[in-house]
């Protein structure tokens, strides 16, 4: 089922805060994807993000900047409330439900029902959910990881901007993650247009597919699932760069290099190092927040 578990009402960007809930995602190869050219030509033995474009990372941290959080502490059991009086929707205590029907290969049909809590971002979050499982699954993603980015990047709003500026359900900024999506899945080189990313549709399709590229190739190196997930977490909001200084004593943003450290540590402890020696605050919390929220999201046939 994939549910959404008494989430939280709230306004867009504003304070939000999480325990940090470690949950692992299975990557997996992925098939030619329908638009623009395969993925195929991504290269998956990206050894330094230094060999992408100098913006990419520092405009990821800018989209951080953008959103203002609260630290958690690591001991945490429960979401803080973040309801907001102003934007409650008085529905029956018995919760609504959605269905969304998803296509699994040799035409087999397997549906999902939602329940929905009552508040407005509930309601938000069930109107994008079924983009999330389209693209998540076309890209072999966990739906729960891109509701939860949604979730913390913009509250389910399609028209949210950041000063960056980044733009839409998950705050896409078109010169870097954008460029990238562009340049390895459309064969365009050049940003992406801002009308493009306020259409709900495209924007997950770009945010996903971002996603992708970030676990099998930037990240590719590390070995164990759940350690690249909390890196490609990272790596979304400040990108890869500044995740491999974490791990290197030099301050090098060689992904390879940080890799070999990576896969010398359990995943707990690569959640710790990255809470520890993130250089910016803001991706620390972020990190928290995504993690911690993934659970509202997770999804099992019925």
């Amino acid at each position: 089922m994939l549910g959404i578990r008494e989430l939280p009402d709230q306004k867009m960007v504003e304070n939000k805060t999480a325990e940090p809930t470690p949950s692992p995602v299975p990557a997996k190869e992925v098939t030619q994807p329908e638009i623009g050219t395969s993925l195929a030509a991504v290269d998956k033995n990206s050894e330094d993000v230094k060999e992408t474009r100098p913006d990419q990372e520092i405009n990821q941290v800018e989209v951080a900047k953008a959103k203002t959080v609260e630290t958690l502490t690591p001991n945490q059991t429960e979401l803080v409330k973040e309801t907001a009086k102003s934007e409650q929707v008085s529905q029956p205590e018995s919760a609504k439900v959605a269905e969304v029907a998803v296509n699994e290969p040799k035409q087999k049909v397997i549906t999902y029902k939602i329940k929905l809590p009552n508040n407005s971002l509930a309601k938000r979050a069930a109107t994008y959910q079924p983009l999330a499982l389209e693209q998540s699954k076309r890209w072999e993603l966990d739906p729960a990881l891109v509701m939860a980015i949604m979730h913390s990047e913009s509250s389910f709003r399609p028209r949210a901007k950041s000063h960056v500026p980044a733009f839409g359900l998950m705050q896409v900024v078109p010169t870097s993650a954008g460029h990238d999506v562009n340049r390895m899945v459309r064969n365009i080189d050049a940003p992406m247009k801002e009308a493009e990313l306020y259409q709900p549709g495209f924007n997950v399709e770009t945010g996903t597919a971002y996603l992708h590229i970030l676990d099998t190739r930037y990240l590719s190196r590390i070995t164990n699932d759940e350690s690249r997930l909390y890196c490609a977490i990272a790596a979304y909001n400040t990108g890869a760069g500044n995740v491999a200084r974490a791990f290197n004593s030099d301050n090098s943003t060689n992904i390879r290099k940080a890799a070999k450290i990576i896969n010398q540590m359990t995943p707990k402890q690569v959640f710790e190092r990255l809470i520890e020696r993130l250089p910016y605050d803001e991706t620390k919390n972020y990190l928290k927040k995504v993690s911690s929220r993934m659970p509202l999201y997770e999804a099992e046939p019925i």
